[in-house]
């Protein structure tokens, strides 16, 4: 009888994960309806994080706004927002290694885009600039924007070229009407 023992050590992997309570469930299916591409952003940072934090959505007190809770620290940010904005409140998380969400946000960022962020300011436009692009990427859409702006610029063309086209026609029109007034009343 032959054994194979794996005496490769694998380090164990940790991903904080969402909560899969009702609640949080609603939460995102309504982040994912309002925004996919902010939706993919948000699972994809939260499983990025280097815990095993499980973070929840609930609802407030007015049953409008979402507040954001690591369930596992028992840490609830005062910090509210719908449900389109959910990746903007997770950033707001404490996690249980003692950093903010925000804080690894931006050095996935960093990471990803190779932009080092002075003192961790995050420019959002930057931000929401990389999550777009990397979302287009992933979804695969990228390739159907790229047919869609060459159909723009097609597009732009031809409407240049019937633009053109309308310059040309009032230009012959004027010139028989001038050539047939001409032929009529002479030349004055």
């Amino acid at each position: 009888m032959r054994i194979n023992f794996n005496t490769q050590y694998t380090k164990p992997t940790f991903k904080a994960q969402f909560s899969k309570d009702p609640e949080t469930k609603s939460a995102l299916k309504q982040c994912s309806e309002a925004s996919p591409m902010l939706f993919y952003s948000l699972v994809d940072l939260v499983e990025k994080s280097p815990t095993n934090d499980r973070i929840a959505f609930r609802k407030d007190e007015d049953d409008i706004f979402y507040k954001v809770v690591n369930l596992d620290i028992n840490e609830s940010p005062d910090v509210r927002a719908y449900h389109d904005e959910l990746y903007s409140l997770v950033n707001y998380v404490k996690l249980s290694n003692n950093q903010s969400m925000n804080t690894y946000a931006k050095k996935l960022l960093d990471k990803e885009t190779g932009y080092k962020y002075k003192n961790s300011d995050l420019e959002s436009s930057d931000h929401l600039s990389h999550l777009i692009k990397k979302f287009q990427k992933t979804s695969g859409s990228v390739k159907l924007m790229k047919e869609a702006h060459n159909i723009e610029k097609k597009i732009a063309k031809l409407k240049e070229e019937q633009a053109q086209l309308y310059r040309n026609i009032n230009i012959i029109e004027a010139n028989y009407a001038k050539d047939l007034y001409e032929k009529k009343f002479g030349n004055k």
